[in-house]
């Protein structure tokens, strides 16, 4: 997704599962465990790892919709 945040250009993710669920977040995060969705799951982790909400919000800035789709 990276080489898509680019100046002038529009981003945006549609998933049918969670935004930071394991799979979606292939695009976007680079996590040790791929249950780390969340702060609360990172809490007791050494090394300073963020978890993979905290990726999205902070590295992809650009990104302007992020959607989860009901099938």
């Amino acid at each position: 997704m990276q080489m898509y945040c680019v100046p002038g250009k529009s981003v945006g993710m549609v998933t049918t599962a969670r935004v930071t669920h394991a799979t979606p977040a292939g695009l976007y995060a680079n996590v040790a465990n791929r249950n780390w969705e969340g702060d609360y799951d990172t809490k007791s982790v050494v090394g300073g790892c963020r978890d993979i909400a905290k990726q999205l919000i902070e590295d992809y800035e650009n990104v302007q919709v992020l959607t989860k789709r009901n099938t």
